[in-house]
């Protein structure tokens, strides 16, 4: 009888775990038959609240099913319609930057203002809005940021700072001793998703998908 027992309290685990795995894998089997009905089923299960609405106003339910993709539709349209300039601005920046880092270190200051503008606009983007900074502190700064992707000799903290200066993206008081950030500047410099790009960690993806190309090409 207890051997009975201590055989049922195992098979009946392992019985389920081999059903989920079954199940499991005739899902991942046939997930391109499978997809569109899943699909169709979210779809009606998000419009049906909708649907219901329009037709408590008296629409016929045809009608209703019609003006809910509608509303549904429209929506979707609309919120793409808003962010996509968002996202290509991201791209375009992060596009850029990659090409820029793309040959390995910065070596200098670039020769296309698109880039000047990019690298100058994210060196703002350092700097707390609000807080004032020595000399001392905005080279510190600077010079940290740079080392990440620039070739020891090329592009200077020096340099940098006076080019933020004169684009008017850094503030000098008259002393010439203190330092903020210009926020309102930022934006005519590198777009608001992508200042927080960081040229570092740029630098770095490039480098692993290279190494990453080379491994499959040499298998």
């Amino acid at each position: 009888m207890s051997e009975s027992k201590g055989r049922t309290s195992w098979t009946r685990p392992l019985f389920l775990l081999l059903s989920a795995a079954a199940a499991v894998a005739v899902v991942l089997a046939a997930r391109e038959v499978l997809l569109p009905f899943v699909l169709a089923l979210v779809i009606a299960y998000v419009l049906t609240p909708f649907v219901a609405w329009f037709e408590r106003k008296g629409l016929r339910r045809s009608v209703a099913i019609v003006a809910a993709y509608a509303v549904v539709l429209g929506s979707l349209a609309g919120f793409l319609w808003a962010i996509a300039p968002r996202i290509g601005a991201y791209h375009a920046a992060l596009a850029d930057l990659k090409r820029l880092v793309a040959n390995g270190p910065v070596e200098g200051w670039p020769g296309r203002e698109g880039d000047q503008r990019l690298l100058k606009g994210l060196a703002a983007c350092r700097f707390e809005a609000g807080a004032t900074y020595t000399e001392k502190q905005a080279s510190d700064l600077l010079r940290g940021w740079l080392a990440g992707f620039c070739a020891p000799g090329g592009l200077d903290h020096v340099t940098m700072r006076r080019e933020l200066v004169d684009a008017g993206l850094l503030v000098r008081d008259k002393a010439g001793a203190s330092y903020t950030v210009n926020p309102a500047r930022i934006a005519d410099f590198v777009a608001d998703d992508a200042r927080w790009l960081d040229p570092a960690s740029v630098r770095e993806a490039v480098r692993r998908e290279r190494e990453s190309r080379k491994r499959d090409r040499a298998g």
